[in-house]
């Protein structure tokens, strides 16, 4: 029996994913989803079966998102096929991922999202991105270099749907991101920064500031005091043409900024 994943997303090599306890099936529908061969199984979350392969699909093995954890699996596309080596293409498992729609498994773009990031960063995943500053594919995705991530979707999935990969095709309603001065839609991406690593010096911070008296006190003793003891490292760069800059002084030996 073949375990197939079929999911749609950005043409790039990171692992599926899910949570531990999860429970999912291996299920066979009757149907003939655009040319794939319902002789296969597809594995879903248990909650998804109907609402994914339909009501006559056949659950034929039950598995924990635990056993899942490491299988390896091939991906859509072949561009970053020798990252498989690297650990990519493989499940792993963490706690964001929902059973409310999809499929209860997710591709990981760790270039794009917080969560993708921390997940594949605790997994020893490598981030890839072949997306420009411009949000335009880089040659690293020959096909679609030089066009607009938003504007590649059609042909996406027409090139999906060719290689008979698309299990379904619809249309989902949700906020989205604008430039509020554009007007056109905004991509979250990782991008290069330096940082003070705030984490070693947190509690020598909350020890000055209650040497520090504050008028009113509750700002100090409250609100200051709580930002600190949260405060996580500190992102000094910046990619904009406002905002004050912050000057940054190398020692004379070159050791130390």
């Amino acid at each position: 029996m073949a375990l197939k994943h079929y999911l749609a997303s950005l043409p790039q090599g990171e692992p599926v994913h899910e949570a531990l306890d999860r429970a999912y099936n291996a299920a066979v529908s009757p149907h003939d989803f655009q040319g794939l061969c319902y002789r296969s199984a597809y594995v879903v979350a248990k909650e998804l079966v109907k609402a994914t392969l339909g009501d006559k699909a056949v659950v034929q093995a039950e598995l924990s998102g635990k056993e899942l954890v490491g299988t390896t699996y091939t991906p859509l596309f072949p561009f970053f096929a020798d990252r498989k080596a690297k650990g990519a293409f493989r499940v792993i498992a963490s706690g964001h991922v929902t059973t409310t729609d999809g499929t209860g498994l997710v591709h990981m773009a760790p270039a794009f999202g917080e969560d993708d990031f921390e997940a594949c960063k605790k997994a020893g995943i490598e981030v890839i991105d072949p997306v420009d500053d411009e949000g335009r594919f880089t040659a690293a995705v020959p096909p679609y270099a030089g066009i607009n991530v938003k504007e590649a979707d059609r042909q996406i999935i027409h090139d999906l749907k060719a290689q008979h990969a698309v299990l379904k095709h619809a249309t989902v309603h949700h906020a989205y991101p604008y430039c509020y001065r554009s007007g056109t839609p905004l991509i979250y991406k990782t991008t290069p920064s330096w940082y003070v690593k705030v984490d070693g010096l947190r509690d020598r911070m909350v020890a000055n500031n209650a040497q520090i008296h504050w008028v009113p006190g509750f700002v100090g003793e409250k609100r200051f005091e709580n930002w600190l003891k949260e405060a996580r490292d500190w992102s000094i760069s910046r990619s904009r043409f406002w905002g004050t800059p912050i000057p940054l002084w190398q020692s004379a030996d070159g050791d130390g900024w």
